[in-house]
């Protein structure tokens, strides 16, 4: 009897541990359950989280801070998953621009049941937050100031008007009032000057805060003589320190007709010219003011660099005091409104977005050109826009139009360039 007893108690015992094992692992099954529920919809809430916040980033590149969260990709997420954008935060850059925004997306949420005893649940709210940074570059001009010689000409053939007659004003004239008006603007540019005729006249090497000497020794100078260009052109080259950080050198070569001093093969000799100054990567623009037949294509093949050997966005023509002028002005927008992308961080060189960003705060996105043709299409004179253009070695640069230039040009805005991809950092 009492083994008989002892056996039914060791399987009562083992009855009940049975029971326990099965009801622990029911309920160590049910939790893995809801907890693994509980991890994926976190992971999937955080995932959605952190799309949104690398969309506004996206947003930000095309319109600014102020269009974040009213741009229609980041509504139509925000409609379908809940949440808010809120609004972008600057983050201050060692040299007091804005370096780029902190973006945050907050409070989206599901509610999800979690359990609290065997057989009992209660609901529980996963809530999630993204922040992801989108860098920019703001231009600093006067950190990157260019070098820029004027190498005009100062022929007997200066003495006629614009079109070859005995009126006024006279080409030289025109020439000084135009270089006046250009060096009076005190734009961030370190300048040099050759003046020329049979030979050069005048040389000032370039130098900072020049643009008074330049003008005065413009102003002062007379004109007579013949035109050698070979000269000129040596001596402008001549100018440039040989600069490995090169912050952008330039030549603008005024004339108004063909060499006729300096050798023989004098068109050639020219082309030879513009050749080396290419390739000691210094950008030639030239400014016909009376130049005509083969001569005016002499002009076209001498302008560019060494990227774009006689391209004729480097040409210039001016058949009047008024397109002298803006000639000018033109070319020194392209001079200063630019800016250099850093390679190792561009990513795709077809999304890269600028804008202006005015003293007063407010934003306004360029549109994106092509190439200069279309940049410098009169068709496109009323459109603020930019290029961006290959420059060697990989690089590339970003270039405005003069309508995008001005209010730079006038001190009333400045330049920002957005090509990195938005990245997630720590939420605070």
């Amino acid at each position: 009897m009492k083994a008989t007893r002892r056996s039914q108690l060791r399987g009562m015992a083992a009855t009940v541990l049975v029971l326990y094992t099965a009801i622990t692992l029911v309920m160590l099954t049910a939790l893995g359950y809801f907890y693994g529920r509980g991890a994926a919809a976190k992971s999937d809430l955080q995932l959605k989280s952190d799309a949104m916040a690398l969309t506004m980033g996206e947003a930000l590149k095309r319109g600014g801070p102020g269009a974040v969260c009213t741009h229609p990709t980041v509504l139509d997420m925000q409609a379908r998953y809940g949440g808010e954008c809120l609004p972008p935060e600057p983050i201050a850059g060692p040299d007091g621009t804005i370096a780029g925004y902190r973006l945050r997306y907050t409070g989206l949420e599901q509610t999800i049941e979690v359990p609290t005893a065997l057989f009992d649940t209660r609901e529980a709210t996963i809530r999630t937050e993204a922040v992801a940074e989108q860098a920019q570059d703001t231009i600093d001009l006067e950190e990157r100031r260019a070098k820029f010689v004027l190498v005009l000409d100062y022929s007997f053939s200066m003495e006629f008007d614009i079109n070859g007659g005995n009126g006024r004003p006279r080409r030289i004239e025109l020439l000084k009032s135009a270089v006046h008006g250009l060096l009076s603007r005190r734009y961030p540019v370190d300048v040099g000057a050759v003046l020329f005729s049979g030979d050069v006249i005048e040389s000032l090497n370039i130098a900072r805060d020049n643009d008074a000497r330049v003008d005065a020794t413009v102003q002062a100078t007379d004109h007579g003589g013949s035109t050698n260009y070979n000269a000129a052109l040596d001596r402008a080259h001549a100018l440039f320190p040989n600069d490995p950080d090169n912050s952008g050198h330039f030549i603008l070569f005024a004339t108004d007709g063909q060499p006729t001093a300096g050798g023989s093969n004098l068109e050639q000799q020219a082309r030879q010219r513009a050749r080396r100054i290419w390739d000691d990567d210094i950008k030639l623009f030239t400014l016909n003011i009376g130049a005509q037949a083969r001569f005016r294509q002499l002009l076209f093949d001498m302008s560019g660099d060494r990227d774009h050997p006689g391209d004729r966005g480097f040409a210039f023509e001016a058949g009047n005091e008024a397109a002298l002028t803006a000639a000018f002005d033109e070319i020194v927008g392209f001079i200063v409104c630019r800016g250099d992308i850093d390679a190792r961080a561009a990513g795709n060189i077809e999304r890269v977005f600028v804008s202006l960003v005015h003293d007063d705060g407010h934003e306004d996105s360029l549109k994106k050109f092509r190439n200069r043709d279309e940049l410098t299409d009169p068709v496109n004179e009323d459109e603020a826009g930019y290029i961006v253009e290959a420059v060697g070695n990989g690089n590339h640069r970003v270039v405005l139009n003069q309508v995008a230039c001005e209010p730079i040009l006038d001190g009333n805005a400045h330049m920002v360039m957005r090509y990195r991809r938005p990245t997630l950092v720590a939420g605070e």
